[in-house]
């Protein structure tokens, strides 16, 4: 089972592990070389268009390139082999809609070192410019000079997505034999950053041409944003009249007209009213990326009733009418489950799901050692469920069909 290393409370650092001795990578070190020397001439620049600001002097603004990157990791043989057979190497992922090649480390050699452990990074540049191939080798190179480690590892570029991005693959043991650990401050702080000055140091900074694109993606962003700050700093009572005097004034108006099509507020009588869970529900879309698009794909139940799954909502059954895969690095799904209740669930699963779409399931919370929600499904009849709807007088939603489909009005249940 892939396992979350970034935003997750159950990861725990090893009280045995130390930090090895730090590496040199020549590669590293020049690409860093390169990224001071073009912030200095960009200092030496800004000096001279500011009326002799030295070079240093700290903006609120950051020039790097923009560069999204995620890790998992897996104890499993059978998702280690997966990834390095299918996954990284898919038809249609590469250029041209060809299959991607592996660099990295020589496969021979690879395959025979793997063992189950195994850690996936995904790098994503905000700019198509960016040479993959080099970011990842010099990625790599940097985490091993921060590290001490001498990685095995594999990497294909996926071209399949707006965003051209790289997957790398790096085996639970090293070459010399060490046991490959990455505690929580190199996996949150170090990656990313690390990741950003790579890719500046490769295409230069952001232009503002560069930055405006950027800005107008946070217009239409399906997840929280800091606009959405701005907004909500002006909301009173879950409404909001637009100030045309402000100096942002433009980019909340079309953030609200976004927002509206999300049906996430609606705009009546010179103002915009907002539901009561807008800004938990663009965050649960930000780490759920399926979140927003799995309201518009309910059958049975209306949109507004569609709740993130957490466990204390009890046991709940209903038909899945819908399964998302979540996220490019890892195994995550989710799927979506219209109970009886009236209510839909949006249930992330952190492996692949044993269900498809159309059976009736059982949901039971129930928790792992670590506290994280790992929830048993079990299978249920449209006999079971119509038990359920007459003992707890259930009418809405799913619950429509099941009584129906048991008075014989619509037929035989339809298989999604």
């Amino acid at each position: 089972m892939a396992k979350h290393f970034i935003g997750v409370e159950d990861y725990e650092i090893s009280p045995t592990w130390k930090s090895p001795k730090k590496k040199r990578s020549s590669l590293a070190l020049g690409l860093t070389a390169l990224y001071v020397l073009r912030k200095y001439r960009a200092g030496k620049k800004s000096s001279s268009d500011s009326g002799g600001r030295k070079y240093g002097t700290r903006t609120s603004i950051d020039t790097r390139q923009r560069c999204t990157v995620k890790m998992h990791y897996s104890k499993s043989m059978e998702a280690h082999k997966e990834q390095i057979n299918r996954y990284l190497v898919k038809e249609g992922k590469g250029k041209d809609g060809n299959a991607p090649t592996l660099y990295g480390t020589s496969e021979v050699e690879y395959r025979k070192n793997m063992t189950d452990k195994n850690f996936r990074i995904f790098l994503s540049p905000s700019s198509n410019k960016v040479p993959l191939e080099t970011l990842a080798k010099t990625f790599i190179a940097s985490l091993e000079s921060q590290t001490g480690y001498s990685l095995f590892w594999v990497a294909a570029n996926h071209y399949d997505t707006a965003h051209h991005h790289v997957h790398l693959l790096i085996n639970g043991k090293d070459k010399d034999g060490k046991d490959v650990f990455f505690p929580p401050d190199v996996v949150k702080t170090f990656m990313r950053e690390n990741a950003r000055n790579i890719c500046t140091s490769l295409i230069g900074s952001r232009t503002k041409e560069d930055m405006a694109l950027e800005r107008k993606g946070q217009l239409t962003a399906n997840r929280y944003t800091i606009l959405d700050d701005k907004i909500k700093e002006q909301l009173t009572d879950l409404k909001i009249v637009p100030r045309l005097t402000t100096r942002d004034a433009e980019s909340i108006s079309m953030r609200l007209t976004h927002l509206q099509s999300l049906h996430l507020c609606k705009f009546k009588d010179g103002q915009y009213i907002f539901v009561p869970e807008w800004e938990s529900l663009l965050r649960t879309n930000g780490r759920y990326n399926a979140f927003l698009s799995a309201r518009k794909t309910l059958v049975h139940t209306e949109e507004q009733n569609l709740n993130l799954y957490d466990g204390s909502q009890g046991k709940v059954s209903g038909i899945v009418t819908k399964i998302f895969k979540t996220d490019e690095v890892s195994d995550n799904h989710a799927l979506v489950l219209e109970s009886i209740n009236g209510k839909a669930y949006f249930i992330p699963l952190y492996s692949r799901p044993r269900i498809s779409g159309g059976q009736i399931i059982e949901v039971i919370p129930e928790r792992n050692q670590r506290g994280r929600l790992t929830p048993t499904m079990n299978k249920k009849s449209h006999t079971d469920l119509l038990v359920e709807c007459e003992q707890h007088d259930y009418r809405k939603g799913y619950a429509v069909s099941v009584r129906g489909n048991a008075q014989g009005r619509e037929g035989p249940e339809k298989t999604l």
